[in-house]
């Protein structure tokens, strides 16, 4: 069905510069009567929740086989290093893909702050009212100086998804989602165990030795040797 619509959707569109080459095609479609008299297609509306979903899945899938290669080649780099390393597995067929379903409370305190900004000045954001703002609201230093950093991501994010870069959460069940697209995503990667799992909370993170920094839109991949 969707061939048919796009092959009309085509020929129509065609058939003010490429008359007689488009009554062709409009017969083989099996319309009657001629093209230049048939209505103009009328565009449906976006399905905005899906093509977030396909921004999704291309960078969720870009994510992971990055960072395996990157695991691989600095395996192989500490292997060249030392050729009489034993314990230099090149083999990370273990995935665990975390998952966030929120940020974490500095981060959405932080995306307040952006959010206030954005509605107050028409889409605009000032890094010099984002300084001002997280500063009210991350008084010490460090702190401070993490926020900014985080916004300055946001606001780049924003540049390329607008105002839906300031959700606090995804407008689909993210963990649902990937467990459902998992064999496109880890296709071809020779991956002999693959877990979904919720980002780990702040008092478990501070028990693991391994970075997970999961926040929603964006999971976090950690490879390891079987």
């Amino acid at each position: 069905y969707q061939r048919r619509v796009h092959g009309d959707y085509f020929t129509l569109m065609l058939s003010p510069i490429c008359p007689h080459f488009t009554q062709a095609l409009w017969d083989k479609l099996g319309h009657t009567g001629f093209v230049y008299r048939a209505a103009w297609p009328v565009v449906p509306q976006p399905d905005l929740i899906l093509t977030r979903k396909m921004d999704y899945l291309k960078s969720t899938t870009e994510t992971v086989r990055g960072t395996q290669l990157d695991k691989i080649k600095e395996a192989q780099k500490r292997k060249a290093k030392n050729k009489n390393a034993t314990d230099v597995n090149e083999n990370f067929g273990a995935l665990a893909l975390y998952v966030a379903a929120s940020y974490p409370e500095w981060q959405t305190k932080v995306l307040q702050v952006l959010t206030d900004i954005y509605n107050a000045n028409n889409g605009e954001l000032d890094m010099r009212n984002i300084n001002g703002g997280l500063r009210a609201v991350f008084p010490e230093a460090k702190m401070h100086k993490q926020a900014m950093t985080f916004a300055g991501q946001v606001k780049d994010d924003i540049r390329v998804r607008g105002r839906s870069a300031l959700e606090p959460a995804l407008p689909f069940d993210e963990s649902s989602f990937v467990k459902d697209h998992l064999d496109y995503i880890t296709k071809d990667l020779g991956l002999t165990k693959i877990d979904v799992l919720p980002q780990p909370s702040e008092e478990e993170l501070s028990k693991i030795k391994t970075k997970i920094a999961a926040i929603p839109g964006a999971p976090w991949p950690v490879f390891s040797s079987i």
